[in-house]
């Protein structure tokens, strides 16, 4: 009997191509939300820094005047760098729900058939151990036949 070849191995292949593929695109993503974050949290930081120096520098009379004009600016550029940011992290979130919807299906079509595979060999490995058993009895006929001639 022939050895098991599962017909669909190509299109199992292909579906877990995409699913590696999906699955790529989807660490991408985690990766740059994770910038993205961490940018926030980096600007978040800065203005409290400065903050911190300019109470520092009011309490010890060493306050400078280009210090105070400079704190606006920086906080305004600040603040809207950070809402840029949150609006980006927002779509790249998004774009991680749909690549996690995209990433669920995949999963199911390759599950589907890995399922299909796993029956199909077993019904395969059930027929070629049936006809050896038939074999196996035919030869016992044959040889018992033999023997009492």
């Amino acid at each position: 009997m022939k050895p098991f070849k599962y017909k669909l191995s190509s299109v199992l292949k292909l579906r877990e191509f995409e699913k590696q593929k999906i699955e790529n695109q989807l660490s991408v993503l985690n990766k740059e939300i994770l910038e993205i974050n961490q940018q926030i949290l980096n600007l978040q930081q800065s203005i409290l820094n400065l903050q911190s120096n300019l109470n520092q520098a009011g309490e010890n009379g060493n306050l400078d005047l280009g210090m105070i004009k400079y704190f606006p600016e920086f906080l305004s550029a600040s603040e809207k760098e950070i809402a840029n940011l949150t609006e980006e992290l927002e779509v790249k979130q998004s774009e991680r729900e749909k690549t996690l919807k995209l990433l669920d299906e995949s999963m199911a079509k390759v599950k589907i058939l890995e399922n299909d595979k796993i029956r199909k060999q077993k019904s395969y490995k059930f027929k070629r151990q049936k006809k050896e058993n038939l074999d196996i009895e035919d030869m016992q006929i044959i040889l018992r036949g033999r023997g009492s001639a």
